[in-house]
């Protein structure tokens, strides 16, 4: 009998388990049913060789001549230019590292986009369980992120970009500002 009344008074957390799953199922298929796990878009490319040179050599370029091809010389300032994003890939890296030594920077840019953006998914039901004072409007709130289509895409395997930091951050300071 106490088994059943856990259950009924965790009934959030099981669901929750469930769309944060579906979420990051959904956010693998891109690296899991191509031939090859790739980088979806050229942005992409920019933060793995900027991730690369970290890893490589503990700071970001003093020149990039491949980014912007020539319109921007030496490339985007570097310095303020979307920072944390740049650094967020290799600090995952250098986490991961000890446990999976034959880990890559291209590894990180496919599958850790995929985990954060299945991770928003659950700090989006903290954020609407906050604002509604309710677990189920949390859970659809949940719901809503992990399969809109918009989100989806900017979300998933092989999308090496701001996006997935920016929307955790956003979250997380829309939760602590409520």
């Amino acid at each position: 009998m106490e088994v059943v009344e856990i259950l009924k008074r965790s009934y959030w957390a099981f669901l929750l388990v469930i769309i944060f799953l579906t979420a990051l199922y959904i956010r693998c298929i891109p690296g899991t049913k191509l031939v090859y796990p790739q980088l979806l878009e050229i942005d992409t490319h920019y933060f793995l060789r900027m991730g690369e040179y970290i890893v490589e050599h503990g700071k970001l370029p003093e020149n990039d001549y491949l980014a912007g091809w020539g319109t921007i010389p030496g490339g985007p300032n570097r310095n303020y230019y979307e920072i944390v994003a740049l650094w967020t890939f290799p600090m995952f890296y250098f986490i991961l590292k000890p446990f999976m030594p034959d880990i890559t920077m291209y590894w990180v840019g496919v599958w850790i986009p995929a985990f954060l953006g299945a991770l928003s998914v659950v700090l989006m039901y903290f954020l609407g369980k906050e604002l509604f004072n309710d677990r189920r409007i949390g859970l659809l709130a949940a719901a809503f992120l992990a399969f809109t289509p918009g989100i989806l895409y900017r979300s998933s395997a092989g999308w090496m970009d701001k996006e997935v930091i920016v929307g955790i951050l956003m979250v997380l300071a829309f939760y602590f500002f409520v």
